[in-house]
């Protein structure tokens, strides 16, 4: 059996790894290299990301149409997946920290609520920074388009 067909082509993966890596620049996570996974993430996202323990690698998984989305919401996607680089150990270590203080179905409420505010605070920095000029130029250059 050969190896299956990834949703997304190769310059694609490469433009958007690219374009997650200017991003991390800008947003002083230099450190930080950015894998783009051939398998599609889950259902009902357009993009995930995680981290590889003990190292400063990501990961991030695209949707399975991720070639049909508008340029744009893509460019802001990528965006909102890094950021989440900045804040995924302090949530990590609120949420381990705070799981002795709390009864099970206590925690699991807690853990909810952390993690829908960061989500929330994630969208609206990505949204901001996605509009900045430099992460557009950087966006258009990662995909050979040039003004």
């Amino acid at each position: 059996m050969g190896k299956a067909k990834s949703h997304v082509n190769k310059k694609e993966a490469q433009a958007v790894a690219d374009y997650a890596t200017d991003v991390a620049y800008a947003l002083s996570l230099p450190r930080w290299r950015i894998l783009v996974m051939t398998d599609p993430c889950g259902d009902d996202a357009m993009a995930t990301v995680d981290t590889v323990d003990g190292k400063w690698t990501a990961r991030i998984w695209l949707c399975e149409d991720w070639m049909t989305q508008p340029y744009d919401t893509r460019r802001e996607t990528i965006t909102h997946e890094v950021c989440h680089l900045i804040h995924m150990r302090l949530a990590d270590t609120v949420i381990e920290d705070s799981k002795p203080l709390m009864r099970n179905g206590d925690h699991r409420d807690w853990t909810r609520r952390v993690r829908r505010e960061f989500e929330l605070m994630v969208d609206h920095l990505a949204v901001f920074l996605a509009e900045t000029h430099s992460l557009e130029r950087a966006w258009d250059k990662a995909h050979g388009r040039t003004s």
